[in-house]
């Protein structure tokens, strides 16, 4: 669109002819010979893009129409003409930014050369208005955004905090209420199992199945603990050990369930003693041992578990192997599922959800390691675990 052009010049003749100009070159043009009636237009239309005023006017001189003028339309463009002008007028004139100082008589191509120049330099300036005007918008709405982003955050964060006491709850809940009647079981169990002098093969079997249940509930009472515990890698407590010593930790968790299962545990270490690894202690070595431990609880009676610590490849890998049934091919890759009962390939059922697992796995992922399952042919499993070597 064209911008509208107010001519302020009080020789009605040349008003007349500056009116001609300006509307023959296709532009929408308003004429005064009172500049007093054309500042009142020209401060309140904003249609009004470019004035062109005489300098010198009868009651008001061009400078003091603009100086008024710009106090309520500091964008409106200014091109000054007369009949004449000196240096001094000239230089009034550009310290009011105007666009230019014509002196008469005008020539028309000069002019409308400078009001197409200043035609472009408005919708210049529109355009980036417009520009302006939608980042302020943006701008509100995004801070509009954030603001309920961030009330949502703070509700969420509330919420989350609420859970996490619950969850403590919860735990503490199953502690009391599973973990300390089971373990009085046990002890009773135990005592039985040490004093009584069975009259059957057939009591002896029931108290020590039994006692064997009640330790797995409370190992699985253990391992929501500890799975619980700490939540994720950022709550590792990080140091460097020797492979064999979190093996030897390990290993020592599952002693007592190897003597009930009455399975035997080797361990074969052919990692120098400089080598280590950089592990949480604690929980490095809890997936290490649920790992034994599912071992053990798959070994037949008078089986053994073997535990191989090497090094290949600047990585630490420690090899579990076990000789008992083994599992059906299709389990293996389900066994990091922490609801996944266990069947052997001989279809025994073994007691114990996949709990340790999903928790071995989760950790050794967590210390940048990887957890490999395979069958041990002919018969039993293998999990292969490796780190990087420090």
């Amino acid at each position: 669109m064209r911008p509208c052009i107010m001519v302020i010049e009080d020789d009605e003749p040349t008003a007349h002819e500056l009116t001609e100009i300006i509307i023959a070159d296709g532009y929408n043009c308003v004429t005064y010979l009172s500049p007093v009636e054309a500042l009142s237009r020209a401060s309140n239309d904003q249609s009004i893009d470019i004035v062109i005023t005489d300098f010198r006017m009868p009651g008001c001189d061009g400078i003091s129409f603009v100086t008024t003028l710009r106090e309520k339309r500091s964008d409106i463009r200014v091109i000054f003409i007369s009949g004449n002008a000196d240096k001094s007028h000239v230089a009034d004139a550009m310290l009011l930014d105007a666009s230019a100082f014509l002196e008469k008589p005008i020539c028309p191509t000069r002019l409308m050369d400078l009001v197409r120049i200043e035609g472009d330099r408005i919708k210049s300036d529109t355009a980036r208005r417009q520009v302006y005007e939608e980042m302020v918008e943006n701008t509100r709405r995004l801070s509009s955004e954030l603001s309920g982003a961030r009330t949502e955050l703070e509700r969420q964060k509330f919420d989350v905090k609420a859970a996490d006491i619950a969850k403590r709850d919860f735990l503490r809940l199953i502690n009391h209420e599973l973990r300390t009647p089971l373990n009085a079981v046990i002890g009773g169990l135990s005592i039985l199992d040490d004093n009584w002098d069975y009259s059957s093969p057939q009591t002896s079997k029931i108290v020590e199945v039994s006692y064997s249940n009640a330790v797995v509930l409370v190992n699985m009472v253990d391992q929501i603990l500890q799975l619980t515990e700490r939540q994720d890698a950022s709550q590792y407590i990080y140091e460097k050990m020797s492979p064999i010593d979190v093996v030897n930790l390990a290993v020592l968790g599952c002693t007592e369930m190897a003597r009930r299962s009455r399975v035997t545990i080797d361990i074969n270490n052919t990692v120098l003693e400089n080598t280590h690894i950089e592990v949480d202690r604690v929980c490095f070595s809890l997936a290490l041992k649920l790992i034994i431990e599912n071992a053990v609880k798959f070994s037949d009676e008078g089986g053994r578990v073997d535990v191989t610590v090497e090094y290949i490849d600047e990585k630490v890998q420690f090899v579990i192997s076990d000789r008992g049934p083994g599992m059906k091919e299709t389990q293996i890759d389900e066994l990091s599922d922490p609801s996944c009962y266990m069947i052997t390939k001989c279809d025994e059922f073994r007691p114990g959800l996949g709990i340790g697992l999903s928790l071995s796995q989760r950790i050794i992922i967590e210390h940048t390691g990887q957890l490999i399952i395979y069958m041990n042919e002919p018969t039993g499993t293998v999990c292969l675990v490796s780190l990087p070597a420090k």
